[in-house]
């Protein structure tokens, strides 16, 4: 019996590039179940560029799924200056737009 998955295209514009970029959505199923799913997804969800790939020996999933936790990471590092600089603006937005001065 194969298995199949669901994931979601994305086309983005990097260095004025139009990249497309597949997500995983679910891990791998029986074809009946993912059929139903992306039904569903696409009617009540109302999710666009869904589709149904067939999951094979899997080097194609976990190619996908590599990338997908590398840009995962990418996004996520930040440094501390970073953070502090983030918390810098909220401050300064949440101390301009409220009169009182509550202390932490």
């Amino acid at each position: 019996m194969s298995k199949y998955y669901i994931s979601v295209i994305d086309v983005r514009v990097i260095d004025g590039r139009f990249v497309p970029i597949e997500t995983v959505l679910t891990k791998p199923s029986n074809e009946k179940a993912a059929r139903y799913t992306a039904f569903r997804w696409k009617n009540a969800l109302e999710m666009k560029n869904l589709h149904v790939n067939q999951y094979g020996n899997g080097s194609e999933y976990r190619k996908l799924m590599s990338e997908q936790s590398k840009r995962r990471k990418k996004a996520r590092d930040l440094t501390v200056e970073e953070v502090v600089e983030i918390i810098g603006q909220a401050e300064e937005e949440i101390g301009a737009g409220s009169s009182s001065n509550i202390t932490t």
